[in-house]
């Protein structure tokens, strides 16, 4: 019973470890991946400032949008929604336990 409640004990602390993971690294990671969009004019033309060979809105580029555009569905829109309905369903599928509320509850309850 003692091995069933330590797994139980480290399953809630690795998801609550994800999850602040995530929440920590989010900045960085969407700002390295916007900083290929930073453009510089020279001469009439821009080229990017992440790497400066390539110029800004070419057919090189492209690919530096398209990892940016990616980027912001996955880790603004895609992730965020799947946890939203993750936890939100999690109360009204009865997955409400107590074990839950302890490893999610900072995130789903209020605070008062």
């Amino acid at each position: 019973m003692g091995l069933s409640a330590g797994s139980e004990s480290r399953k809630r602390h690795g998801a609550n470890a994800r999850t602040a993971t995530y929440l920590f690294a989010l900045p960085a990671l969407l700002r390295s991946s916007f900083r290929c969009l930073d453009c510089t004019s020279t001469g009439g033309q821009s080229f990017s400032t992440f790497m400066p060979e390539i110029e800004c809105w070419s057919g090189d580029h492209a690919p530096l949008v398209l990892y940016a555009v990616l980027n912001f569905i996955v880790y603004v829109i895609a992730v965020p929604f799947y946890l939203y309905t993750q936890l939100s369903s999690a109360g009204e599928k009865g997955r409400q336990k107590k074990a839950f509320a302890e490893a999610h509850g900072w995130i789903t309850l209020r605070y008062k």
